[in-house]
Parts: structure tokens; sequence; C-alpha cells
């Protein structure tokens, strides 16, 4: 599955709800809140249906995301129906960790194979303020159920931010030492999650590394991402850098909201509606429709050109 620039596309996240459980104090995700008519949220099957049609066009891995995909009703059934695909390859989630636990075992034996976990504050009054109230022991107990039922890697993504969590790094390496995960620290971007922190909060990955000198290297993950170690560690430290790197392009990825509406990339403007290629049940019509969102593609996204 290529874009108009020839690049290839494999990977397509699904946010399967815009709902939160957490009312996050630098984000407009509010809890309880959503944005979308809840009478025109796809479906399983309709996700299934699209799903299928990417396969064909190439698409071998998914991410199911939200808001937070574990408050979906029935989410496990819809990993089982993703991974029992021909030619899916890999299926993961992203979660915020709070409600894992109740779910880790379900979706090990559905055949999740990799789950990233939202972490940015290790210390439970401050996860607390910036969560409106939510448990950070609740998510620590989720990493570690993670870790016990393999589902490997296990993936904690942070976002590092001045005024915030930026005195906390030295205590995400440390979880390199404890568990065998990785640390993606991700730089904060104008846009989702963080659109209403002021830039004022940014810092760059590359400050981050100045603050770890005895990182090194150890590889690279698809080809795309380094790797490093702190001597000793069990896990791995990484860092995903869309706002200061020049040649970071999110270029594989294609992104279905709750809705099906599906943009290509995370900072895209223009969308494609699939709903009206479902309405007529022609799977011709539904990869038509696939590739006119490839057609939208810009050759480089908002912030890179920034």
């Amino acid at each position: 599955m290529k874009d108009s620039f020839g690049r290839d596309m494999n990977y397509m996240k699904i946010s399967v709800t815009d709902e939160n459980n957490f009312d996050y104090k630098y984000s407009s995700a509010k809890k309880d809140a959503s944005d979308i008519d809840q009478s025109n949220i796809l479906n399983f099957e309709e996700i299934e249906r699209i799903a299928q049609a990417a396969v064909k066009l190439g698409i071998t891995k998914f991410r199911l995301a939200g808001g937070e995909p574990l408050l979906r009703k029935g989410i496990v059934k819809l990993v089982k129906m993703l991974t029992g695909m021909e030619g899916v390859q890999e299926v993961e989630m992203t979660t915020n960790g709070s409600l894992l636990t109740d779910y880790v075992k379900d979706l090990k034996e559905a055949g999740l194979s990799k789950v990233n976990i939202s972490l940015d504050s290790m210390r439970n009054s401050r996860f607390t303020e910036m969560t409106g109230g939510g448990d950070m022991d609740e998510v620590i107990a989720g990493i570690n159920a993670a870790t016990g039922a393999k589902l490997k890697p296990v993936s904690i993504h942070t976002v590092v931010m001045k005024g915030f969590n930026e005195d906390e790094i030295l205590d995400f390496v440390q979880l390199t030492f404890q568990h065998e995960v990785g640390i993606r620290f991700i730089e904060m971007t104008p846009k989702g999650n963080y659109a209403e922190v002021t830039q004022e909060a940014y810092i760059s990955n590359d400050e981050i590394k100045a603050k770890l000198p005895s990182l090194r290297k150890v590889g690279t993950e698809e080809e795309t991402e380094e790797l490093f170690k702190y001597p000793g560690a069990r896990g791995t430290i990484s860092f995903v850098s869309p706002v200061s790197s020049s040649s970071y392009e999110p270029f594989d990825q294609i992104e279905l909201t709750p809705d099906g509406k599906l943009q290509c990339g995370p900072h895209a403007n223009q969308v494609v509606d699939l709903k009206l290629a479902l309405a007529a049940n022609d799977e011709e019509e539904l990869m038509e429709a696939l590739k006119q969102a490839l057609s939208n593609k810009e050759e480089k996204t908002p912030i890179a050109e920034n």
C-alpha cells in the first residue's frame, strides 16, 4: 500500500473511542466527555470490514488507541477479530494502563502482541494532579501485569514537559533496571493531548539526552528508531522527536477515527469519511476510499516543516 509519493504504508492506528477516564490537566481530553455523536461510532463489524480492505491493500499492523481504548465495551473481541485476519502481523494497543490489570490476561490470549502505556509522572501526588484524580498505583500495577503476562515489548510512553515532570527523567530511566520495558521519550507536540500546554513547557529530546551521558546505543527498532541502554539495565530507552528532528516522518501510518474518518499521519488535515463506502456494502468502493485517503498524504507533515 503506497501513498502518492510512493512510500509504503503498512500501519493503521484505530481509535476505538474518544472517551477518557482521566481529566488531563494539560489536555482538552476530559473524563466522560466526547466530541463525537455516539450513534456515529463504528461498530466492530464495520471496523473489521475496513481492516480487511486495508490488509488487502498492504496494511499488516494495527494499533488500537483512544481516548482510552479499554473503555470500549468488548475490546477483547475486537483484538481477536484483528489478530485472526490472514495477513495481519501485529496488533498492539496504547493505553493509560489504569484498567490494564483487569484485561491483560484476556488481551494476551486474544493475540495482542504489544502494549504501549502512557505515563508522564511517577510521583503519586503529581500524577493525581496531572490526571485529575488518577491513581498512579493502578498504572504501575498495569505495567507489572503486562510484563508478567509477557506482553513484550512493554513500552512506556513519556512526554517530558518543563514545569511539569522534567525532574523525573532519571525516575523513568530507573524503570529499565527494574523491568524489561522500553521507555520512549516523546517530544510534546502542539496537537493531541498536549495542545493546551504552552511553548514554554516544550523540552527537546536532545536536552534529555544531555542529562543521560551514560546511555549507550544498542541497536534499532524496525530500522528507524535508535535504542539505547544504561549499563546493567534490563530495558531500553528510545526517543521520538516529531518537533526537533527534520528527519522525523511517520510516513507508514494511517489513522481511523472512532466515527469512521481516515487521515494519513497524526498531523494530516485532510480526511476521508468511510461511512458512505461502508453503507454501500461494497469492498471495492471501500478500498477506493482508502486509496483516496492516501492521495491526501502530504510530502512533509506540518511539524516536520517547522
